[in-house]
């Protein structure tokens, strides 16, 4: 969640809709569980039919929904993590830049404990 809170913070705020934003975990399985408040409002970026079946759930379940424009490409982590391995910096292109310290922080991190171990 803390790069998703990092990649927050960096838009611009007419982005953000002059809207307070709280990042939520939840269940998707379990909706009866959702402990959200009924005004909450579930803003997604399509890139595939699993993110367009959140947004149908969200909706039936009586939630607004957003939709955001998705970016040209999709990110993959995967390949972001081929490139820390490699020591490629470019997965620094495909993040949002208020994200990258907060990656490169955690992916110290796990390194750092797995040399220790």
């Amino acid at each position: 969640m803390n790069i998703i809170k990092a990649s927050i913070a960096g838009l611009h705020r007419s982005e953000l809709i002059k809207a307070d934003i709280e990042i939520i975990p939840l269940d998707l399985t379990v909706p009866e569980s959702w402990s959200v408040p009924p005004e909450t409002v579930f803003a997604l970026r399509i890139f595939s039919p699993w993110e367009a079946s959140k947004l149908t759930l969200f909706t039936e379940q009586g939630f607004e929904t957003l939709a955001l424009p998705a970016s040209a490409s999709k990110l993959s982590a995967t390949v972001i993590r081929q490139s820390l391995v490699a020591n490629d910096a470019s997965w620094k292109l495909a993040v949002s830049p208020e994200a990258i310290t907060t990656i490169q922080r955690e992916w110290d991190s796990a390194n750092s404990m797995k040399a220790s171990a």
